[in-house]
């Protein structure tokens, strides 16, 4: 089932489900953009630390709560009211079932030609980096283990946090989202 479909499917009143994919989709009947927000620097925060995964994540809050299950590159959460540790586990379970249910078509996963790209990479890298930019560039390239060529979309996005990552250390991390966002726009 697509990830529309299973969010709509799968809303009531007082479990609101999402779907964030590490492409920067969304999937949510509200919120959109703060589940956005949520997606986005969880999955950075976690490819910083090194961790591929969580299998819950609760932040619970005086009138909402919100539980996150992470792998893959995708987070399915619910943003929720009340409920035990068990019925929020269940709520994940089934929307990751659901999501699962009627063979969900796998798709090739779409390649980009990182050598045709890089010229705009570093040139994003040298507006905010300066002269330490393609030092920068290819410490990452080393560091992930890629080679300049085709290389699977996902491969490319983990390069540009890897990059994002690496910059917030020198500039910060304002300047270093911003810059992010720019790399990703390159690939949208």
């Amino acid at each position: 089932m697509k990830p529309d479909e299973v969010v709509k499917k799968l809303s009531k009143e007082d479990n609101i489900p999402f779907i964030y994919e590490s492409s920067g989709k969304v999937y949510c009947e509200v919120d959109a953009e703060k589940i956005d927000q949520i997606g986005t620097m969880l999955i950075q925060t976690l490819e910083s630390l090194g961790i591929d995964g969580l299998d819950l994540l609760e932040v619970a809050g005086t009138k909402r709560s919100v539980a996150m299950r992470v792998a893959e590159g995708r987070i399915v959460g619910s943003i929720y009211q009340k409920g035990t540790i068990e019925e929020i586990q269940a709520r994940l379970d089934e929307i990751e079932k659901t999501l699962a249910a009627e063979g969900e078509a796998e798709v090739a996963e779409a390649t980009l030609d990182l050598k045709a790209l890089s010229e705009k990479i570093n040139m994003i890298l040298t507006e905010f980096l300066g002269d330490f930019a393609p030092r920068v560039y290819r410490n990452q390239l080393k560091v992930l283990g890629i080679e300049e060529g085709e290389l699977a979309l996902s491969k490319v996005k983990e390069l540009i946090y890897a990059l994002g990552n690496a910059a917030s250390l020198m500039i910060g991390p304002t300047q270093s989202q911003e810059m992010t966002e720019r790399l990703f726009m390159l690939i949208k």
